[in-house]
């Protein structure tokens, strides 16, 4: 067989293209929940069509009223979450903002209960979720993630992306419920709380080609902008 033939056959047969992969953002929960807490369920979180291998994407926003807010563990649908990256920081007003990615492998039910665990680190008094569905994930071991706060009224940091895969980047600011552009990443919610003055957002990608260093950044219109007052959280898979 002519080498460069079989070098072709070889090359045909030990690449396994992957499919790209596919999501939804179905929703952000309203929390009405407020005073000290360490556990709290968000009953009916809408997580789209079941199927098998289906992956529950959750961004957590929770505010804390004394120290820093920890999310110490959580689940899906009764399943185990992995919490991929989170960011706390002192606002030096009354609630500080924090911000969580979470994900578990759900199956079945197209509603779920998200419980979420924030084992006695500050006292929590928000919370908020929300939830894609994501489907054709190969892992969901992070490729790149990030948890920082931001510098003035811009955050602003860089993420390493695989092609056809998904990444969100998601954040909670506290100080004056200002308007949030989001560049790097398609927006998907952006919602004022406005009981506690805070807003947070959402946004999510499928990379349509490798990249090391994306940017995405996230500016408030309006507000302090104090460095303290932006708490944001970014990852990605394939």
């Amino acid at each position: 067989m002519p080498s460069v033939l079989q070098q072709a056959l070889l090359s045909s047969t030990s690449a396994v293209a992957l499919i790209p992969v596919t999501y939804t953002y179905h929703g952000h929960t309203t929390s009405t929940w407020s005073g000290a807490g360490l556990l709290y369920n968000a009953a009916g979180v809408p997580i789209g069509p079941a199927l098998a291998g289906r992956v529950v994407f959750c961004a957590v926003h929770f505010l804390s009223s004394s120290g820093l807010g920890t999310l110490t563990s959580a689940s899906i649908g009764g399943v185990p979450a992995d919490i991929h990256c989170q960011f706390s920081t002192i606002s030096g007003s009354t609630y500080n903002p924090n911000v969580a990615i979470i994900s578990a492998t759900v199956p079945t039910g197209t509603t779920a209960t998200v419980t979420t665990d924030f084992g006695g680190a500050g006292s929590t008094a928000f919370v908020y979720i929300a939830s894609y569905s994501v489907y054709n994930l190969s892992s969901l071991t992070p490729i790149d993630t990030v948890a920082a706060n931001a510098s003035a009224a811009t955050f602003s940091d860089t993420i390493d992306e695989k092609s056809g895969g998904f990444s969100i980047f998601a954040g909670t600011t506290y100080g004056a419920n200002a308007a949030v552009t989001v560049v790097g990443m398609t927006e998907d919610y952006e919602t004022a709380l406005g009981a506690v003055n805070t807003r947070d957002f959402g946004s999510a990608l499928v990379p349509t080609a490798d990249e090391l260093n994306r940017v995405i950044s996230a500016t408030r219109t309006g507000g302090s902008g104090t460095s303290s007052n932006f708490a944001c959280a970014a990852a990605s898979f394939r």
